[in-house]
């Protein structure tokens, strides 16, 4: 017999003596398997082992056979030479967010007085811990290795450097934090932020790990009930989550490997893992919680030959920082005996490594010959890149003018403060900062010290370079670098590809997005013409072709950008599936469980700027990542294929290897073909709306405007008894500003205000349930058009449902604070819900908010990032209740049926004491970003709303020079009817107003500003109440403070004049 495959046998007990010309052996997936018996060694013909899979291997451990047949051998003739020690070489990683506890839970584990010891930190304290720690406790004399990782989403890189699949998760929630959290976000985004997020950086890069453990502190915050509800809260959550996940992921079969305990267990958190500890805790719940991470620790155990347990602690024991493999070698002869081979040392190393002991990567040349036995030295050069306290820059100073340092090179003044300024404005750490921090501050002190900490870095994909910018030498750190980039290559080159990655099922860490703007960097070392890095990506100009990437976190997505003229498409292609492969291959290669899917984008659709382009899910040539050649698939013919009814070459489509000269003529002739009938109809549209426009100056609509009218069949607005139109969605299509009068305003700030080529933010608030009112049928199509509309005109949209009051305000602020707002050109509110007679507008707990406290917030002392900027609000509510309204249309009002009075803005509906609930399930809408990578969505501890006299206020939110300098300046709101009236909205099709400013902002917003599509709206919908015979009909509220005289123009699909043009 010459080949054996014993799979998923959990019965497994073989002998190999009798197999002796067996050549091939594979046991993966008996996951039952403990031994595999020193037979193995009689196989002498044995040329491969697989034993994935096999994660209960004791003998030899599991981290030994991922190393192969030869340290399998090589650990059965050590393990004869010596009597072997049972030991549980495991790791359990304290994780969670900043404050959570972890620190002071470690400490009282050690304790062994059975004291129970807490950190206290005071308001201005700055003792959090830094990267990790590296720990020891003692349970029935043996010593269990803790970490207790960093709170703070910039150390998610150091679980790579510690964490393999022989560890144990305990996973550290503050309870008030928690509370906060879910107030302000909903329970889903506080179980992602504090418990996902963190568990993610574990289960992607070893799929394999066990249940984790769940430890909820503060409990001594709240009173029992308040407590538990708290608690089942979360772990109900969490199941949902790992449920959605499970979902989401399942719908791919890739052979990527796969969670384990997402699948095997029902529970995310078992009960048995789940702990409480308050400060008045006595010592009995953390004699169970050590209990229970012995015995969990016990599965993890392995026999260890004596030799290999003295090297490991031998090379434990070396103080410097790192040493070489040879300099190790030679120790452990003199320590241990001569007759160690070097060959012999590198397999236990590497078994170390897989272990987590020390770090060393013997399968990059740059760094193999080195071995980093004191991982803490290297998390401290981490924390030199990512910590930039005051207190840090001030020490490094001080250190550089005096000349007590004895290898930091000197740095005057000025030289040091430029430096500094050029890091903290732009990402660019100049070569000499970078050296002298490294040397000043780590124990890489010596000028080869350096050199081998900048390649450490570049491994980690955490800065690139060096290269020469802004007259300087050094490197480009991406996580600091300032500003965004659009996700538009906007050149006059002919040819584009696009493709999307989008990341399902867990999201992988933040910081992975800026280490894929390093990998393309990488593919350019020598040859790059312009350079522009952002925190959200890079674009490089190399060999005349753009290459771009864009990417966001919180959506999960990276989008990828080619551009060139024709005669580049080959090498256009070539980098667009090399971008692809380098980036998939590393992020497959650090996290295996990831699950990645990939769209691209037909570029004749591109060509064509067709707002809904072709794409192909999954194309053949995004894959096999670990191939030498990866353009063996490409196309060598010029062939035809269809896009719609156009016929066009497949390398609009599919890559292509080279073009002779006669193809190229030909690809040029078909662009040329596709850009006059671009041209020819720009200039139908144009003339058309030459005939109804020939100025920019505001006028009236009419009528007989045809570009003005909505449609010739008033369903659209509000479709009477004929369902199988399908017009519940409106999903039209975005018409693009083409006519040159108006694009000729696009940079005349005196008359239009500025836009960005990303246009802003909007915010969508929707209550459609409500505690003690009717529900809103017909919301949800409100917000579907609402936020198709918004993505379409290029708005990054975040929605929020059923708010209550104090949630409402809460919302709107945290939203202005965004930092982002400063790139943006537009805000858009949008808020849905019911409404009263006297300018309040409800929450979904019944509880009124006043629109002047809403206006307040938007005003500019407390909006700066919109200072100056133009700021829309659309409020969907009714004001009364005067009419009955039949059955066909509902009115957004708070009675339960016609004819009952609404409440009383100052008659409270919730009862005296009672809680507000949390925002519901409040979610982002897919592919938008709720805060700028690395701060964070949560609210701060102090409230800015509460109630008094039953309504939700602001408490202070405004300070003593915004309450002097409060204004409603750049204000455009329409509000959907006047007080006292009601709104009509239809349970199927949704309100009249959304209905009616959606269609309209489709047809004219290319060629209207927005005051004046307002006032088309308030024209169509008085019109459509008297053709309808609506008693009393419906009118919308125009509202403008615009200033300046200025209008305001959103300019879709257009972002200016060319300089020839």
């Amino acid at each position: 017999m010459r080949s054996l495959v014993i799979f998923i046998n959990s019965c497994f007990n073989f002998s190999f003596n009798k197999l002796a010309n067996l050549q091939f052996l594979d046991m993966s997936a008996n996951d039952s398997l403990k031994d595999l018996g020193s037979s193995i060694l009689e196989l002498s013909n044995l040329k491969c082992l697989y034993t994935a899979g096999c994660t209960a291997l004791v003998c030899p451990p599991y981290e030994v056979c991922g190393r192969g047949l030869s340290a399998v051998r090589q650990y059965y003739v050590d393990l004869h030479k010596g009597q072997g020690e049972v030991l549980p070489l495991v790791t359990i990683a304290v994780i969670g967010n900043t404050m959570a506890g972890k620190t002071s839970l470690i400490t009282t584990l050690q304790n062994e007085n059975r004291r129970r010891v807490l950190t206290e930190r005071g308001p201005h304290s700055d003792e959090a811990t830094r990267v990790f720690e590296m720990k020891t406790m003692k349970v029935d004399n043996v010593d269990l290795r803790l970490i207790d990782m960093g709170g703070q989403q910039i150390y998610h890189i150091a679980y790579q450097l510690t964490l393999r699949e022989n560890c144990i998760p305990l996973l550290v929630v503050n309870m008030q934090q928690y509370d906060e959290r879910s107030t302000q976000s909903g329970s889903r985004e506080a179980v992602k932020r504090l418990g996902f997020d963190w568990l993610a950086c574990l289960y992607l890069a070893n799929p394999g790990i066990g249940p984790p453990t769940l430890v909820f502190t503060h409990k001594d915050k709240f009173d029992h009930e308040t407590f538990s509800r708290l608690k089942i809260s979360f772990v109900i959550t969490a199941n949902e989550l790992r449920d959605e996940i499970l979902s989401e992921v399942q719908r791919f079969d890739d052979g990527i490997p796969k969670i384990q305990h997402f699948l095997s267990c029902q529970n995310f958190f078992l009960p048995k893992n789940i702990y409480e500890i308050g400060k008045d805790d006595n010592y009995k719940v953390y004699d169970s919680l050590k209990s229970s991470i012995f015995e969990t620790s016990q599965t993890f155990v392995s026999v260890l030959p004596t030799l290999w347990k003295d090297v490991n602690n031998q090379v434990l024991k070396l103080s410097t920082a790192f040493s070489t493999v040879d300099d190790i070698f030679n120790k452990m002869v003199i320590e241990l005996g001569s007759d160690i081979a070097k060959d012999q040392i590198q397999i236990i190393l590497a078994y170390m490594h897989d272990c987590g002991h020390i770090l060393w990567y013997n399968d990059i040349d740059s760094l193999k010959s080195y071995v980093f036995h004191r991982i803490k030295e290297v998390t401290k050069l981490l924390e030199v890149l990512f910590d930039h306290r005051n207190s840090i820059w001030e020490k490094l100073q001080n250190t550089l003018q005096s000349a007590c340092s004895l290898h930091a090179k000197r740095l005057n003044h000025v030289d040091f403060e430029s430096f500094v300024s050029v890091f903290h404005s732009t990402g660019f750490i100049n070569e000499l900062l970078l050296e002298n921090l490294i040397k000043t501050e780590t124990a890489f002190s010596k000028d080869s010290d350096v050199a081998i900490a900048v390649t450490l870095f570049q491994q980690f994909y955490l800065l690139f370079g060096p290269l020469t910018l802004l007259s300087q030498k050094g490197f480009i750190v991406p996580y600091f670098s300032p500003g965004y980039l659009d996700n538009c290559l906007n050149l006059n080159h002919d040819f584009k590809l696009h493709l999307e990655i989008m990341f399902v099922g867990l999201p992988v860490p933040h910081y992975v997005y800026q280490q894929m703007s390093i990998v393309v960097l990488k593919m350019f070392p020598d040859d790059i013409s312009s350079v522009n890095v952002k925190r959200n990506g890079v674009k490089v100009f190399s060999g005349g072709v753009w290459v771009l990437l864009v990417h966001d976190s919180l959506s999960r997505k990276l989008e990828i950008n080619v551009s060139s003229a024709v005669e580049q498409v080959p090498h256009a292609w070539s980098l667009l599936v090399d971008t692809t492969r380098n980036i998939s291959r590393e992020v497959q290669k650090a996290w295996p469980a990831c699950k990645m899917v990939h769209k691209s984008t037909c570029s004749h659709c591109l060509l064509k700027d067709d707002p809904h382009p072709n794409k192909s899910v999954s194309p053949s040539w995004c894959y096999d990542f670990g191939s030498t050649d990866t353009h063996s698939f490409f196309g060598k013919e010029f062939l035809t294929v269809l896009c719609g009814e156009d016929e066009i070459p497949s390398l609009f489509v599919h890559p292509c290897k080279s073009l002779s000269e006669i193809e190229i003529e030909k690809l040029k002739k078909v662009v040329e073909t596709f850009r006059k009938e671009k041209v020819h109809q720009s200039m139908e549209e144009d003339a058309q709306e030459e005939l109804v426009t020939n100025s920019v100056t505001l006028r009236p609509p009419t009528l007989e405007d045809e570009l003005s009218d909505i449609s010739d069949d008033d369903d659209y607005m509000a479709p009477a008894n004929d369902p199988e139109k399908e017009l519940v969605l409106l999903g039209q299509r975005v018409v693009p500003t083409k006519k040159k009068i108006i694009q000729q305003l696009y940079h005349n700030t005196d008359k239009v205000y500025r836009m960005t080529k990303n246009r802003g933010r909007a915010l969508i608030i929707n209550n459609k349930t409500f505690d003690r009112n009717p529900e809103r049928l017909g919301s949800e199509v409100d917000i579907e058009n609402l936020e198709d509309m918004l993505h379409d005109f290029k708005f990054n949209v975040t929605l929020w449902n059923d708010l209550t009051a104090e949630n409402m305000l809460h919302v709107i602020y945290h939203e202005l604070q965004d930092k982002r707002h400063e790139d943006c050109g537009v805000f858009w509110l949008c808020i849905l819900s019911h409404g009263t007679d006297t300018n309040y507008i409800y929450g979904s707990d019944g509880v009124p908010v006043n629109l002047r406290d809403i206006y307040d917030l938007l005003s500019p002392p407390n909006f700066p990032g919109m200072a100056g900027k133009p700021k829309v609000v659309m409020i969907q509510a009714c004001s009364g209740a005067k009419v009955d309204l039949g059955k066909k249309m509902v009115q957004d009002e708070k009675a339960l049926t016609p004819g009952e009075s609404t409440a009383a803005p100052g008659e409270s509906t919730a009862a005296p004491g009672e809680s507000t609930a949390a925002p519901g399930e409040s979610t982002a809408a897919p592919g938008e970003s709720t805060a700028a990578p690395g701060e964070s969505t949560a609210a701060p501890g102090e409230s800015i709303a509460t109630q008094r006299k039953g309504r939700a206020t602001l408490t202070k939110p405004l300070t003593e020079r915004a309450l002097a300098e409060l204004n409603y300046d750049d204000l455009l709101i329409i509000k959907s009817s006047f007080d006292t009236y009601a709104s009509r909205r239809h349970p199927t099709y949704g309100s009249l107003m959304v209905r009616c400013l959606v269609y309209t902002m489709y047809k004219h917003a290319c060629h209207r500003d927005m005051e004046e599509i307002f006032k088309i709206v308030q024209q169509r919908i008085r019109e459509f109440s008297i053709k309808k015979g609506i008693p009393s009909g419906q009118s919308a509220v125009i509202t403008n403070t615009l200033t300046h005289r200025r209008k305001l123009y959103l300019f879709p699909r257009f972002d200016g004049l060319k300089p020839k043009q």
